[in-house]
């Protein structure tokens, strides 16, 4: 391949960036909705329930189920959920987030690629390497707020960067403000992610040596930057005060646990890793577990939402494969920002686990974009720039794979067809809504998996009322004939089975077990 085919390459990609994206999606949804589903753990679970919650009763409805996430939960970014759900129901989980939220997030990806390299062709090959990491072109469409992290904290550097020689620097000053605000109230954790990351930043940008001594320039512009990430935080902050002081601890109903210091009550981080994959926390399960995110799986990819198998794709060797071509072309800033990426992720101890890998997302993503537009002008490695674009582009088809993934057997995750297409190919986890009976559902402590969003109905008709403990159950339901005889109408989710010797009869069968939903108390037939 000729140098002219490579720059004609770049130039094109360059100069149909949007419509190129724009087809992309468009294309992933089309398989979603006809063929694919939502793909999700957690967003059935508790990120999506409070919102069909608020939807319903303009209130998030916490208290009516017993799900431990659900204690000191407060949605933000799952909040841009809200409009079409209340236009759409169910279909809405598979627009909002690929239509909306994902176009945005690429954009803070070029941004900054653009600003670091003064380059279209930079933020062009940076937002690509974004798009094909399988967690981030995944999660849009499943309820998942790792990968908006990740594109906010992109944009939290290049506010940094255009406020440095701003000719306005208070309208620069406001992007600051939004993009630490965005990360630290998505993500609890953001906050103390935002404050490593920035004090690196601000070190490299405003920490000069003069004559063997340090010195610090542009005191004014630093003043701005730092007051503008103290009022971006200030909301966060504020949530976890109150935290602090209600719960114990700032992170409530997670343990604070931040570069070995621990503080309050809460799920330990050792739990919670193990929950997410890791054995023990130990470097050597810190390696098999980022070489299984990042390099090799072990098993078939799949649920790249979740990412633990290969969730990061291969966009880490791709960037390790360019990785010299970045070091001879990079600005001293540059590299300095790459280092302090990867610092703060092993400081976070979130790089083996690639949907909480968020400023090392942000280093692969500036590797790349300043390495491709490079090889594309190099008169040597012709090779290398296809193999690493072709590389990139493979990942894109994702869906594609998944279409295959979700005809083996124990492979694919759950799925739900939020839409009712004839076509839906969910395998063997197929998931699909209750049907709209606008009932009103008593959960007996637990629904099958803690699935809570099919519960409602592809339209939302129907309601969850409360979730009862079994302990509340009584000898042949006694303490739930109170709640009977208010609402005759009520209905039971039963999946522990323990009203199984009580009175009652199948208001709607089940295909995995005898029956889905329970009448209790039914009246005599006259």
């Amino acid at each position: 391949m000729s140098e002219t085919r490579r720059t004609r390459f770049a130039d094109w990609l360059g100069r149909y960036r949007g419509w190129l994206l724009a087809a992309w999606i468009v294309h992933a949804v089309v398989l979603h909705a006809l063929l694919l589903g939502m793909p999700s753990w957690d967003g059935f679970a508790y990120r999506l329930p409070p919102i069909v919650e608020l939807v319903q009763h303009g209130g998030l409805g916490l208290d009516k189920y017993w799900v431990f996430p659900f204690q000191g939960f407060i949605p933000f970014a799952e909040l841009t959920q809200a409009p079409l759900l209340a236009v759409l129901g169910l279909p809405a989980l598979l627009l909002t987030g690929p239509l909306i939220v994902f176009p945005l997030c690429v954009l803070a990806i070029y941004k900054l690629g653009t600003k670091l390299t003064a380059s279209t062709q930079g933020g062009t090959f940076a937002a690509l390497a974004y798009v094909a990491i399988p967690l981030v072109n995944d999660q849009p469409f499943s309820g998942y707020i790792d990968y908006i992290v990740s594109a906010a904290v992109a944009y939290f550097v290049f506010a940094l960067l255009e406020l440095d020689g701003a000719a306005r620097p208070r309208r620069a000053a406001v992007r600051i403000v939004i993009a630490v605000a965005i990360v630290s109230l998505t993500k609890p954790t953001g906050l103390y992610v935002c404050a490593m990351l920035s004090g690196l930043v601000l070190v490299g940008r405003f920490v000069a040596r003069d004559q063997g001594r340090l010195r610090i320039v542009g005191k004014r512009t630093l003043g701005i930057a730092l007051a503008a990430i103290a009022i971006g935080a200030l909301p966060a902050l504020t949530i976890q005060v109150i935290k602090l002081v209600h719960y114990g601890g700032p992170l409530y109903p997670y343990q604070f646990n931040v570069l070995g210091l621990k503080l309050g009550p809460g799920l330990p981080a050792k739990e919670m890793f193990a929950q997410s994959g890791l054995a023990d926390e130990t470097w050597r399960e810190f390696g098999a577990n980022f070489v299984a995110g990042w390099v090799w799986p072990r098993g078939a990819p799949s649920a790249f939402y979740d990412s633990r198998s290969l969730g990061g794709g291969w966009v880490l060797v791709v960037a390790l494969a360019v990785l010299p071509v970045f070091l001879r072309s990079a600005t001293r800033f540059e590299k300095w920002l790459g280092v302090s990426c990867v610092i703060v992720s092993v400081l976070a101890r979130d790089f083996w686990y690639p949907r909480w890998s968020y400023t090392l997302i942000v280093a692969l993503c500036m590797v790349i974009g300043r390495a491709l537009p490079e090889l594309a002008r190099a008169d040597r490695h012709r090779w290398r720039f296809w193999l690493a674009v072709g590389g990139l582009l493979l990942h894109l088809a994702r869906p594609e794979y998944e279409l295959w993934l979700v005809r083996q057997p124990g492979l694919g995750g759950p799925r739900l067809d939020v839409i009712g297409s004839p076509w839906f190919q969910g395998g063997a986890a197929a998931l699909a809504p209750m049907p709209d009976l606008h009932a009103r559902f008593v959960i007996l402590e637990y629904t099958r998996d803690g699935f809570l969003v099919p519960l409602y109905g592809q339209r939302l008709t129907n309601e969850v009322v409360a979730t009862i403990p079994r302990a509340h159950v009584g000898p042949r339901c006694e303490g739930l004939r109170q709640h009977v005889a208010r609402d005759p109408q009520l209905r039971f989710i039963d999946d522990l089975d323990t009203t199984r010797g009580c009175a009652r009869t199948c208001a709607l069968p089940d295909k995995w077990g005898p029956c889905r939903v329970w009448q209790l108390f039914p009246s005599p037939a006259r």
